[in-house]
């Protein structure tokens, strides 16, 4: 039986033409729902990057549906696809996506100190995790070097980091003992917030860019000083960046992104 009569809109459109094996299939469909409710929500035409790794195979997993044109991401050591839910790193074997998406240079809604960037983490990889910390360097600009926002657990000690340049990171308690929407924003250069699944969790009042700036974007790694030197070993569904999110988008970025799932059968909250 075949999906519900549906309007693609351009933007999934563009997403198909990039496929391996253009088709409308279950996964075409959700997307096409996401990137509808996204548009209506005014979220989508801020997005630079929008990685869903859940997506049709290992390879259509890796298009930027915000841009499909532009920054197709690249697997290293062959991380682990899982349909219907994303990509699973290897702490041991190094196993991580590269994006080739650079915030310094090659933003266009995202601003260092005006926009947001985010990971949905489905699985933890030990379950013991009890702080979600992300930072960047000292806001100096150029000089960023460190980009990340994911849960801190075992093994990788993110919270024990201090990001190149002297390091500024918001960290709280997750609800869910690190499995979730995490999106760090950088608000008007005046304070830096932290939302897990929408809700704003801690706020920074320093003033200080949201991520890093002269180095690749990566998933499931951590990339400091342009050295990838820590891997995350759990499992990551979606990566983004984009312009500043009010209070109300960031709820509706963690409902749409999560409402993908959940037609999937997959979400994890």
């Amino acid at each position: 039986m075949g999906q519900p009569c549906e309007v693609i809109t351009p933007q999934t459109q563009a997403v198909i033409a990039k496929m391996v094996t253009p088709v409308f299939n279950k996964q075409t469909y959700v997307a096409n729902i996401m990137i509808e409710r996204l548009l209506s929500d005014t979220i989508f035409q801020t997005m630079d990057v929008l990685y869903c790794l859940w997506f049709q195979n290992d390879s259509d997993a890796l298009i930027n549906f915000a841009a499909p044109s532009s920054f197709h991401a690249s697997r290293v050591n062959f991380p682990t696809f899982t349909l219907d839910q994303g990509y699973t790193g290897n702490v041991s074997n190094h196993r991580y996506i590269t994006t080739g998406y650079i915030p310094l240079t090659s933003s266009t809604h995202f601003q260092h100190t005006n926009g947001s960037h985010g990971v949905y983490v489905r699985t933890n990889p030990d379950g013991t995790s009890t702080e979600c910390a992300a930072g960047t360097s000292n806001g100096s600009g150029s000089s960023e070097t460190d980009n990340y926002v994911f849960p801190d657990y075992t093994g990788l000690g993110v919270l024990a980091k201090t990001c190149t340049g002297g390091g500024i990171y918001v960290s709280w308690s997750p609800a869910n003992a690190g499995v979730d929407l995490f999106v760090i924003q950088a608000f008007n250069n005046t304070s830096t917030q932290g939302f897990e699944n929408g809700t704003l969790k801690a706020t920074s009042s320093t003033a200080f860019h949201a991520a890093g700036g002269v180095n690749a974007d990566e998933i499931l790694s951590f990339n400091d000083a342009g050295v990838i030197d820590s891997y995350f070993a759990g499992q990551v569904s979606f990566r983004f960046y984009s312009g500043v999110l009010t209070l109300t988008q960031q709820v509706k970025v963690s409902n749409d992104l999560n409402f993908a799932l959940k037609m999937l059968g997959t979400n994890i909250y």
